[in-house]
C-alpha cells in the first residue's frame, strides 16, 4: 500500500511537472512567434501572439509591454492610412514610452514617427498652397468683379448729358475710377508676382503710360482745340485706363 502511495505521489508529480513545462513551451513559443512577426513587420499577428503568451502567464511584464507596444503600432499606421498624422505621432511616441526589454518595436515606432513628421509637414505645405491659390484666385474674381461694376456704373451715365462741361465732369469722374482700380491692381501684382517677372512688367508700365499720354494727345488734336479735343482727350485716357485693368488682371492676377 505504501508503495502505492508513493507511486501515485510520484506521478502526480510528474504529470503537474509536464503541465508547467507544457505551459512555459507554449508562452515562449508565443512570445518568439510574437517577435518574429514584429520582424516581418506583421504588428497585428504580434498583438494576438503576445495576447496569447499573457493568456500563459499573465505576471509576465514583458509580454504586457510588447502587446502594448504592438498595439499601438497597428492603431498608429491605421492612423497614418486615414492621414491623422498627429494621432500616430502620439502613439508611436506612447510605444516608445513603455518600457520594454527589447528595443524592437520602439525601433520601428521611432522611425514611424520620423515618416508622420514628413507626411505631416508636407500635408501642410499642401494646404497652405490650397489656400494660397483658393485666395489668388478669390482676387481675380474680385477685382473683375470691380471692374464690371465700374463699367455697369457708368453704362447709362452718359444717356442724359446736355452739355460738354457735363460731359467732361462725367468722363474726369469715370477716368478717376479706373485710374483708382489700376492703382489697387498694381499694388497687388506687386505682393503676387515674383521680383524678375514684376521688373519686367514695371518696363511694360512705364512704356504704356507713355503711349497712353500720346494716344491722348492725339486724340485732342484730331478734336481741335476746343471742348471737342478735351472731350475726346478725356476719353481716350478714360478708355486706354479702361483696357488695361482688364489686361493686366487677366494675364497677370493669380
Amino acid at each position: 500500500m505504501k508503495k502505492i502511495a508513493v507511486l501515485l505521489i510520484l506521478l502526480s508529480t510528474l504529470i503537474t511537472g509536464c503541465s508547467k513545462n507544457e505551459e512555459s513551451n507554449s508562452f515562449e513559443r508565443y512570445m518568439e512567434e510574437g517577435k518574429r512577426a514584429i520582424a516581418s513587420d506583421e504588428y497585428e499577428v504580434a498583438s494576438k501572439f503576445f495576447s496569447l503568451a499573457i493568456e500563459e502567464n499573465n505576471k509576465d511584464t514583458e509580454a504586457k509591454a510588447l502587446y502594448n507596444q504592438s498595439n499601438n503600432l497597428v492603431e498608429a499606421l491605421q492612423s497614418i492610412e486615414d492621414e491623422k498624422y498627429d494621432e500616430a505621432i502620439q502613439l508611436c511616441d506612447a510605444a516608445e514610452k513603455i518600457s520594454s526589454k527589447s528595443n524592437m518595436i520602439k525601433d520601428v515606432a521611432k522611425s514611424l514617427k520620423e515618416e508622420c513628421n514628413t507626411l505631416l509637414k508636407k500635408s501642410k505645405e499642401e494646404y497652405d498652397e490650397e489656400i494660397s491659390a483658393n485666395t489668388i484666385s478669390l482676387k481675380k474674381s474680385y477685382y473683375l468683379d470691380c471692374l464690371n461694376a465700374i463699367e455697369e456704373n457708368y453704362k447709362y451715365a452718359y444717356d442724359d448729358l446736355i452739355s460738354g462741361v457735363e460731359l467732361r465732369e462725367m468722363l474726369g469722374q469715370e477716368y478717376s475710377q479706373w485710374d483708382k482700380a489700376l492703382n489697387e491692381i498694381w499694388y497687388v501684382l506687386k505682393e503676387q508676382l515674383p521680383t524678375d517677372e514684376i521688373k519686367s512688367l514695371t518696363i511694360n508700365q512705364k512704356s504704356w503710360i507713355k503711349t497712353k499720354e500720346e494716344d491722348a494727345d492725339f486724340a485732342q488734336e484730331e478734336g481741335g482745340t476746343g471742348s471737342l479735343g478735351l472731350e475726346m482727350r478725356a476719353d481716350s485716357l478714360l478708355e486706354s485706363t479702361k483696357e488695361r485693368c482688364y489686361y493686366l488682371v487677366y494675364n497677370y492676377m493669380r
